[in-house]
């Protein structure tokens, strides 16, 4: 479960060190999240609308209506594109690398009718064409965009993706791969109502397994919650499997700045509930500790971050948590924010400049430490105007450590804003 959080401002030297350890830059991404484009890449995208298909070319569809009396006619599934023509970066990446393609345009016809809903800032709507469009990324759960929806003749989800690197045949070959697995689904699915009891909770759990969790609570809630009743006394461990998807899919819709308290209970409910261990109770704790971040809890964000690497020692987020640990609650890490806290305040740079020359010389630092002073050095350099120091400092800071989870940011800065 991906758990999306709506940014609260931190100072930039906590953002420099939280974002280094928890890998939140370009190419340190989950690998189903594309790597940002550099400035001048995104620049280059929004100057570039999405050209949509004309009345004459009937390739793409806008109501959903007309698409699914043409799906049942030609026996199709639907494809959807809930896209941001006029402002959506990695939208008009995926028109540009797969939807404008011959070969998409070709053989997605087979296979799809394919429908654009589109929600632009800049193009033009009648009120009937956002509010359908409004209802169909309502019923269909869209809280991004690009998302890509397949669908059957009815309008049922069966699947859903987004953008993915690697051009038009390996997006077809993606397409098809999700289909294959929907009818798998289906067919389990159907098996499943001969059954009763725990081994219908099974047979319905095993149905589900090629779904992520979101994918699961958005798609098939009601079967969650049929699972869940199947399998009251968790003999099967179903319930509370299904329990800990629920919870998890309940604190995601509260990671907001005005819920961030609502989520933090509710995690630790889910603890005290469902007594998760291993990676379950990492990822609860991991989440808890964003939460106090965010919330500016440092004391309770260290907390949280310790348990959930006990947790786990070994676990998916261990490395991140190890580095979390030693990059952001260190002594240098807080020698960044509070000498960023002073130039804020103060607008003296000079005297930031100085501090962590200071800081460098009596402190004892591994590479990556003196890279996030240096990388400091020239975002405080760069807001004095001094681009010529910034580029020395920001390069010194790429050559101690070029591997690390900052050299990504840090070269892109380089290469978009100090050329």
């Amino acid at each position: 479960m991906k758990i999306r959080m709506t940014p609260i401002a931190l100072s930039t030297a906590a953002i420099i060190v939280f974002s280094a350890a928890i890998g939140f830059c370009a190419g340190e991404k989950p690998a189903d999240i594309p790597v940002a484009p550099t400035v001048d890449e995104a620049k280059d995208m929004i100057k570039k609308p999405i050209k949509m298909a004309n009345k004459k070319e009937q390739l793409w569809q806008t109501n959903m209506d007309k698409a699914m009396l043409m799906a049942a006619k030609e026996n199709k599934d639907i494809l959807i594109d809930f896209t941001g023509s006029d402002w959506c970066g990695w939208c008009k990446k995926l028109d540009a690398e797969v939807f404008s393609t011959d070969m998409f345009k070709t053989e997605a016809p087979k296979q799809f009718v394919l429908v654009k809903l589109d929600f632009p800032q800049n193009i033009p709507q009648t009120n009937e064409e956002k509010e359908h469009n409004k209802a169909w990324a309502e019923k269909l759960a869209v809280r991004g965009y690009p998302t890509i929806v397949l669908t059957d003749s009815k309008g049922n989800q069966i699947a859903r993706t987004g953008y993915r690197p690697g051009g038009e045949k390996a997006y077809m070959d993606h397409l098809k791969e999700l289909k294959v697995f929907a009818l798998e689904r289906t067919s389990l699915l159907e098996k499943a109502k001969t059954m009763e009891g725990i081994e219908k909770a099974k047979a319905l759990d095993s149905a589900l397994m090629t779904l992520n969790d979101d994918e699961v609570m958005t798609m098939y809630g009601e079967t969650v919650d049929e699972i869940i009743a199947l399998d009251a006394d968790n003999a099967g461990g179903l319930k509370n499997k299904y329990q800990m998807k629920k919870a998890m899919k309940e604190i995601e819709g509260l990671m907001k700045p005005d819920t961030l308290e609502q989520a933090r209970k509710k995690v630790d409910e889910t603890i005290t509930t469902l007594k998760p261990t291993g990676q379950e109770l990492q990822d609860l704790d991991f989440i808890k500790g964003q939460i106090c971040m965010y919330s500016q809890d440092k004391t309770g964000a260290k907390a949280a971050f310790e348990a959930a690497l006990a947790a786990e020692p070994k676990g998916q987020r261990a490395e991140i948590l190890q580095n979390i640990l030693t990059m952001y609650f260190s002594p240098i890490a807080e020698k960044l924010v509070e000498v960023n806290t002073m130039v804020e305040e103060s607008k003296d740079y000079d005297k930031g400049v100085a501090e962590l020359d200071k800081a460098e010389k009596e402190m004892k630092l591994d590479a990556e430490q003196k890279q996030q002073l240096y990388a400091l050095k020239g975002d405080i350099l760069m807001r004095k105007g001094d681009n010529e120091g910034a580029k020395a400092a920001l390069t010194k800071a790429l050559e101690l450590a070029p591997q690390s989870r900052a050299a990504a940011r840090i070269k892109s800065t380089l290469e978009t804003q100090l050329k």
